[in-house]
């Protein structure tokens, strides 16, 4: 019997804000939110002639006719052009987000959908990030199902063709209610829509399959979808074609996140689409990870990928692995997810799992029971996460032992065999709980020999145990029971390592006389929180790293989460040298996190003079002071002076809320800013302002501004009158205090002849003068020149509101 084989390419993302370090001893988690314009080294430099190459970020994963996965990471320019990159160099990044990176020259031309190379990557700037940055992994849970919108299409040089849209809505109708089954109605799908869509005509060359064309179709489907960008989304688009020549030997094509689209390459009716491929499809678009095997373990039977040969898709447990046909060209019905993909989704807690840490025994339900605790978590101390199950044969594990085939060696090498009843252990490398998360059964009975139709080599029988990670852990059967329970053991194995505390030294952020510092340690011989030596210069003292930190349960659950570090300890004025080191609890050493630097401001006061405007009779200042000897709102001293020295002043509290300052000096808090208003009377004046010393240094004068204050009267000016053969123009300008509006001015010539006009003309000179108040006031009147052997004009605004109409000049020109 041989399995369907097919490519799939998917397009998977990675967190800015949640996939840094993996949770190793050694390492911390990944930080809540990455800097925005950071530049990271991530390969060494490259050699020959480099360049740069500014774009979104896209990632794929190729999976070819052989099982086998190849990632893929590619830089899309604004005009469309793809650079392939080495995925590892990019891993930290976030799929959609705009990077500078620094490649060979010659990488530039690359284009093609390669299974190898990639230009290597010496440096990497983000320059910004999707609109959901900080998204994690975490699939929320809604009460309504998950839109899926269904197109067929056509690419350039295909006739059309009748496309079956029936069996797709088929399979997600399966789909969703194997994902609703497994996660207890958390996830469910749902199609919203069916149409044609057309032809995709953005794919250009017909005998080409390049990364522009793919991303381009992907993207196409999504916006007609209405959903693009797709990844992120939480809603899904597949679009079926017929088979295509240029992308010969590929079936499928996904994105990986948390909503997606599929690419359908070549069904065109029923029979031709098997239901549990859509749901494998649609659990990456999910954001769910392959379910592999790993088999022939050099050493401990769950050594590292490079021990080991990777068995592709080979767990028959879920339906992210391979499920061989039972009869006919169906696939056989898989089980529920995993803990590990439950995790992914956000779906493993307390209610269905047990965080295990040190020794201990415990009780499992069977999976395919769905209710009660059923999943046992084990975090290891390099960067491995165990997952131990029972997969009993109840509910839809109900065929185990007797049908549901699958290959046990990978579809690379694939000897069928009915998958059993028992406990298994998964394995996951690297983040567990992050988008495209890959899981690996664990050869737990490894003497079975393989082929000779005996059971798989992954149940761990009652009785047995295996010895996991280098030897830190053994995990055993002590016992199942016919209603469906088992017993499973922790202890310590015989390689088990002494437990250095490990953390991060996240910051150190000078405050008032002060400095505060940031960051989380702990232990694995203890779930209390751990004690720390911090140092700030000569001086240090024991503190408690027992500040919650929810971040870190993702990735250390068994441990809590009281385990951040949030103190403030006195400095002195200039730089202070701060270190910080992790107390050893049991067996171990003390752990440094490192020293930094970092300057105590002292002195006078700093601040800006932003604003000072004349309006009707009074004056608005505004602006921000800052004290570096306190975190407490600084006093500012604001004196306004006229034509003849009169003053008035005013001493006024910068306590005005001004994010920006308190971004920019981190512990002083936003409460910076000041605001007042003075009222001198109309005219001229002068406005000063100046920060009050509160202890070291002196006051510091931040500025004096020329402001006019306007009564409620008019105001204007009759600029000139200007000659022209046989004619006249007379110019000026005119506004009203009370309004904005423009207002009439009347004209008098000569003190017989009458012109009412309306000042509605731009003038910019009079809208700086007059922020607030438009540019709409100037007025021009052309009249012809009247007799004698000069022309007098006078000007009165004629009043809007409370005031009075009010002259703004005469002038008097001879002919």
């Amino acid at each position: 019997m041989t399995p369907r084989l097919w490519s799939v390419l998917t397009t998977v993302a990675v967190v800015v804000s949640g996939a840094a370090a993996s949770p190793a001893a050694a390492a911390p988690p990944p930080v809540p939110a990455a800097p925005l314009t950071s530049t990271v080294a991530t390969a060494p430099p490259v050699e020959g002639p480099q360049t740069t190459v500014t774009g979104e970020l896209r990632r794929i994963v190729l999976g070819e006719v052989d099982g086998t996965r190849t990632a893929i990471s590619a830089v899309v320019t604004a005009d469309g052009d793809a650079v392939h990159v080495q995925s590892a160099d990019v891993a930290d990044v976030a799929v959609g987000s705009t990077v500078t990176v620094t490649v060979a020259a010659t990488a530039v031309s690359s284009h093609a959908l390669a299974l190898d190379g990639g230009a290597a990557v010496s440096d990497v700037e983000v320059l910004d990030v999707p609109a959901a940055e900080g998204r994690v992994a975490e699939i929320p849970a809604g009460p309504a199902p998950r839109d899926v919108h269904l197109m067929s299409a056509l690419l350039p040089g295909q006739t059309p063709a009748a496309i079956d849209l029936a069996p797709v809505v088929a399979a997600v109708a399966n789909a969703s209610d194997y994902f609703s089954t497994s996660t207890g109605g958390a996830i469910s799908l749902a199609v919203v829509s069916q149409r044609d869509a057309g032809t995709f005509t953005g794919w250009g060359d017909p005998a080409t399959c390049e990364f522009e064309q793919v991303f381009g179709l992907l993207d196409w489907a999504a916006e007609q979808a209405g959903i693009f960008p797709a990844y992120g989304s939480g809603k899904h688009a597949v679009v079926q074609t017929p088979s295509f020549p240029g992308c010969d030997g590929l079936g499928m094509i996904m994105d990986t996140d948390d909503g997606g689209a599929v690419w359908v390459n070549g069904a065109t009716g029923a029979g031709e689409l098997d239901p549990w491929v859509v749901a494998q499809a649609l659990g990456h678009t999910l954001g769910l990870g392959s379910s592999h095997a790993r088999m022939d373990c050099e050493g401990l039977v769950d050594g590292s990928s490079t021990d080991c040969d990777s068995a592709y898709l080979g767990s028959a447990y879920d339906v992210m692995g391979l499920v061989l046909p039972q009869t006919g060209d169906h696939l056989g019905t898989p089980g529920p997810l995993n803990a590990a993909q439950l995790e992914v989704l956000g779906l493993l807690d307390s209610t269905n799992a047990i965080w295990a840490i040190g020794p201990g025994t415990n009780t499992l339900k069977p999976v395919g029971g769905l209710t009660g605790v059923r999943f046992l978590r084990i975090a290891g101390v390099s960067d491995a996460t165990y997952y131990v199950e029972l997969r009993a044969a109840v509910g839809p594990d109900a065929d185990l032992g007797t049908t549901r085939l699958g290959c046990v060696g990978g579809i690379l090498d694939c000897t069928p065999a009915v998958f059993q009843p028992g406990v298994i252990i998964h394995r996951v490398d690297g983040d567990a709980g992050t988008i495209g998360t890959e899981t690996f059964l664990v050869e737990a009975a490894a003497q079975n020999p393989r082929y000779d139709n005996s059971p798989p080599p992954f149940v761990l029988a009652p009785g047995r145990s295996i010895v996991v990670e280098d030897g830190e852990f053994e995990i055993g059967v002590a016992a199942t029971s016919p209603t469906g329970t088992a017993t499973v053991t922790v202890k310590k194995g015989p390689g088990a390592a002494v437990h250095k505390p490990f953390g991060n030294f996240e910051s150190a952020t000078a405050v008032p006389g002060s400095v505060r510092v940031r960051g989380w340690a702990m232990d694995r011989d203890t779930r209390l929180s751990s004690y720390l030596w911090v140092s700030v210069g000569s001086k240090g003292q024991v503190v408690r790293a027992n500040a919650a930190r929810a971040d870190l349960t993702r990735f250390y659950p068994e441990q809590g989460a009281f385990h951040g570090i949030d103190v403030t300890l006195p400095g002195t004025a200039g730089q202070n040298t701060v270190c910080v080191t992790v107390i050893n609890t049991g067996p171990g050493a003390n752990t440094s996190l490192g020293c930094r630097t970092v300057t105590v401001q002292s002195g006078s006061p700093i601040g800006n003079f932003e604003v000072a405007r004349g309006t009707i009779d009074h004056i608005e200042v505004s602006g921000w002071a800052l004290d570096p000897d306190t975190a407490a709102s600084s006093y500012v001293w604001v004196e306004a002076f006229d034509v003849t020295g009169r003053s008035v002043s005013q001493l006024v509290r910068a306590t005005g809320d001004r994010p920006d300052i308190g971004r920019a000096f981190p512990g002083y808090g936003n409460a910076h800013g000041f605001s007042a208003s003075l009222y001198p009377g109309e005219g001229t004046h002068r406005v000063c302002a100046t920060a009050v010393n509160h202890a070291a240094g002196t006051n510091t004068p931040l500025g004096c501004r020329t402001v006019q204050v306007l009564g409620v009267h008019p105001v204007g000016n009759l600029d000139d009158i200007v000659w022209s053969p046989g004619f006249l123009t007379i110019v000026g300008w005119t506004m009203d205090p009370e309004t904005t509006a423009s207002i009439q001015v009347r004209l008098v010539v000569n003190r017989t002849t009458t012109y009412t006009v309306l000042a509605n003309l731009p003038r910019a000179d009079v809208g700086a003068i007059h922020p607030g108040y438009g540019v709409h006031h100037g007025f021009a009147l052309k009249i012809p020149i009247p007799p004698g052997r000069g022309t007098q004009v006078c000007a009165r605004g004629l009043n809007v509101g409370s005031g009075m109409d009010w002259d703004i000049g005469c002038l008097y020109k001879r002919t």
